[in-house]
């Protein structure tokens, strides 16, 4: 992953429509399937990076160094491989997927306020349709007129 020698990129990952796995599947499928997504990011995210759970099926990765650009290749990454590890986890006809929102962190900015911005992020892509990834990195601070980009490179209006 090429570094931008700017503070770095953070993520927030969430997997979509997950009480449809727990329903059709049962809670054991649905821990097997959260594991396998934590053990995804770990393995996939540099050794300089971290991955944090932050409650159900939501993880956050802070990627220090890199830039938004990296940080959608890695999540790439990670969403298809995720779908094809959970499926085959499964073993019935859903297609597990995930979606991100992603973001630059600007000097001195409080990773908090980095974190809350993917996270908005993040719920464009679930409201653009799920499975995708929303990634803002020109928005680094508040009030900037660059809109966010889907994972296909469109503007997307603010959330």
């Amino acid at each position: 992953m090429a570094s931008h020698g700017g503070p770095g990129a953070v993520a927030i990952v969430d997997i979509d429509h997950f009480k449809r796995i727990n329903d059709t599947c049962g809670h054991d499928a649905g821990d097997r399937v959260i594991v396998i997504l934590g053990a995804l990011l770990r393995g996939t995210v540099p050794a300089r990076g971290c991955v944090g759970r932050l409650g159900g099926e939501e993880f956050a990765v802070l990627l220090p160094g890199s830039s938004a650009e990296a940080a959608r290749a890695l999540a790439e990454t990670v969403r298809h491989r995720f779908t094809e590890l959970a499926s085959l986890s499964l073993g019935s006809d859903l297609r597990p997927t995930v979606s991100f929102g992603i973001t630059e962190v600007a000097a001195g900015e409080p990773i908090a306020s980095a974190l809350a911005r993917a996270d908005t992020l993040l719920y464009v892509a679930k409201r653009e349709g799920r499975d995708r990834i929303v990634c803002d990195p020109d928005a680094r601070a508040e009030g900037s007129d660059v809109p966010p980009r889907s994972s296909r490179g469109q503007p997307l209006a603010p959330p």
